[in-house]
């Protein structure tokens, strides 16, 4: 069973956040917007002469498939003198179009086999890669996002974005700088087979996105069972989550925080009219138990961040679903 003797954990001596500025969220959203630009460029803006483009190839004479004169992703530039001439006719085309090209070579040619023969290739353009950024219209924006009027209100709603995800670092930033002085400042004692079990946990997660990173030295040491490029950081990982739990339950005692019904279904009302994708809510919080068990979490939390002057980064996640005079 784990023990906890709690320190302080009102009036912490936390260190300083860097916030943001005004500059920071313009320049962020005018990188955003050109992002979004190039990439809209590479799906949608034909090939012009100098563009990269990666193709799939398919040669085939006498109704014979050619493997030496095939590739699934070749990637060229148009125009390069080294690529055969008749791959110029990729120009105007975009990423996704299908053509088919006649290749007559000559004799003696490299493949010794095709020397005088025509060649049929069958192309799919996979990706256009544009030397030059596009020059991004009122027009283009509204492709991008056909509920903008414009490039402002596209910039406008990535500015708006940019700015609540960055808050968002900084309010978890705090959180965990919380958590971590009032551990420093804890006693603590953690139950040595649920340290275990939540390790495993943690470990098996590991296994998992290194197989399917498909990187053959990870392969090749989860093979021979070889665990330590992980559990060194997952043993951290796994103390800080038991003693977070720790912490937080002990608050709950001594401030005596609860969660009750008929804050749970209001919690699900808010959700339920705030989030566009109800399938989602549905897999976060599969039943009330574990909305619950979130809300007890943010209830703690936001005490927390009351007593600590934290408020002056904006609302807490708790506060942003209850409303508070």
């Amino acid at each position: 069973m784990h023990e906890i003797k709690l320190g302080s954990y009102k009036g912490l001596k936390l260190p300083p956040v860097s916030m943001f500025s005004e500059d920071d969220l313009n320049l962020g959203a005018r990188e955003a917007v050109k992002k979004l630009a190039n990439q809209w460029a590479k799906n949608n803006m034909p090939a012009v002469y100098g563009d990269e483009v990666v193709i799939g190839l398919r040669a085939e004479c006498d109704n014979m498939f050619v493997p030496e004169l095939s590739n699934s992703n070749l990637k060229f530039t148009l125009g390069d003198p080294s690529v055969l001439e008749a791959f110029s006719q990729i120009i105007n085309h975009k990423a996704g179009d299908d053509l088919v090209l006649s290749v007559t070579f000559p004799e003696g040619f490299t493949v010794e086999r095709m020397g005088g023969k025509t060649v049929t290739f069958q192309i799919a353009i996979h990706e256009v890669n544009h030397r030059l950024p596009v020059e991004l219209s009122d027009e283009i924006a509204r492709q991008i996002n056909p509920e903008v009027s414009g490039i402002d209100e596209l910039q406008a709603n990535l500015r708006k974005i940019i700015s609540e995800n960055w808050l968002q670092k900084i309010k978890e930033e705090r959180i965990r700088s919380m958590i971590d002085a009032i551990a420093s400042g804890s006693e603590y004692t953690l139950d040595q087979k649920e340290f275990q079990e939540v390790l495993d946990i943690l470990n098996a997660q590991s296994q998992k996105e290194l197989f399917s990173s498909g990187n053959p030295q990870n392969l090749e040491a989860l093979m021979s069972g070889d665990n330590r490029m992980f559990e060194t950081k997952n043993m951290a990982l796994a103390e800080k989550t038991l003693v977070e739990e720790l912490i937080l339950t002990e608050i709950a005692r001594l401030e005596n925080i609860d969660i009750s019904p008929e804050e749970i279904q209001e919690a699900k009302s808010f959700f339920l009219k705030t989030s566009p994708d109800k399938t989602q809510f549905s897999q976060l919080f599969p039943n009330d138990e574990f909305l619950g068990d979130y809300l007890f979490r943010e209830k703690i939390i936001h005490a927390l961040w009351k007593w600590n002057g934290c408020d002056i980064y904006g609302k807490s996640d708790y506060e942003r679903i209850f409303t508070f005079q």
